[in-house]
C-alpha cells in the first residue's frame, strides 16, 4: 500500500514539475500531545498526533530514503525539484500508511516558447485529466470522479477527486485541491486506501482554517 501511495504522489509531482526555479514556500510545524499543526500557504492544518508529519528538508530526507533513483543525497533530490520551481512543503501519513496528505507548490511562470500562462482552472483541469487517463490506461476502474470549484481554509480553487478500483476492491482514493498562493500554484493532495482512511483524511481537510 505504501508503494502505491508513493507512486501516485510521484506521478502528481512529475505532472507539476514544469516551471523555472524561483519561489520557495515554507511551513512551520508545532507538535503537541493531541495533534501536529502545520501552517503553510495561508492555511493551518491539524493532523492526529499519531501521524508522521514532516515539513521542509525532512520531507526530502524521507523521499530520498524511500527512493530508488540516482540521487546521491536528500539535498540533490531537493535540488531536482527546486530547479523546476517545485517544492514539497508538507508530508503527513497515518501510522499504517493507509492515508496520506501532501502539500506541494509550483512557481507560476509563462511558457518560454509561447509566452502563455495557464490559468489556475486550466492547470488544475490538466492535472485532473492526466490523472484519470493514467489510471484508465493501466486498466483500473474509476468511480466518484469529479472536478469542481471549492473553498478550503480561506482559499478558493479547484477540487479534483476520484476512487480507483481493481475489480470491486478499492485500490486508492485520491483528491487534489489546487489554489494560488504567493505566486505559486499550490496542490493539497490526499490519498487513502480504505473507507476508514478516507474518513480520516476528510476530517483533516474539513478542519483546515485560514491563517
Amino acid at each position: 500500500m505504501k508503494k502505491t501511495i508513493s507512486a501516485a504522489a510521484a506521478v502528481l509531482m512529475t505532472i507539476t514539475m514544469t516551471a523555472c526555479s524561483g519561489n520557495t514556500v515554507t511551513a512551520s510545524l508545532k507538535k503537541t500531545d493531541a495533534s501536529a499543526e502545520v501552517t503553510a500557504c495561508g492555511m493551518k492544518i491539524s493532523f492526529p498526533a499519531e501521524w508522521e508529519v514532516l515539513t521542509g528538508d525532512d520531507v526530502y530526507q524521507m523521499l530520498f530514503e524511500n527512493s530508488s533513483g540516482s540521487y546521491t543525497d536528500a539535498r540533490a533530490l531537493k535540488e531536482s525539484y527546486t530547479k523546476n520551481g517545485a517544492s514539497y512543503v508538507v508530508y503527513a501519513a497515518a501510522p499504517d500508511q493507509t492515508a496520506m496528505v501532501t502539500l506541494t507548490t509550483l512557481e507560476i511562470t509563462a511558457d518560454e516558447s509561447t509566452g502563455e500562462q495557464l490559468s489556475l482552472e486550466e492547470y488544475a483541469q490538466t492535472n485532473h485529466n492526466n490523472s484519470l487517463i493514467g489510471w484508465q490506461i493501466d486498466g483500473y476502474t474509476l468511480q466518484n470522479t469529479s472536478f469542481e470549484s471549492a473553498d478550503i481554509g480561506g482559499n478558493s480553487g479547484w477540487q479534483s477527486s476520484c476512487e480507483v478500483y481493481t475489480d470491486e476492491t478499492l485500490l486508492m482514493g485520491q483528491s487534489e485541491f489546487t489554489f494560488e498562493y504567493a505566486g505559486n500554484f499550490c496542490s493539497l493532495q490526499v490519498y487513502y486506501h480504505t473507507a476508514e482512511a478516507g474518513e480520516a483524511t476528510s476530517g483533516v481537510i474539513s478542519g483546515i482554517t485560514a491563517v
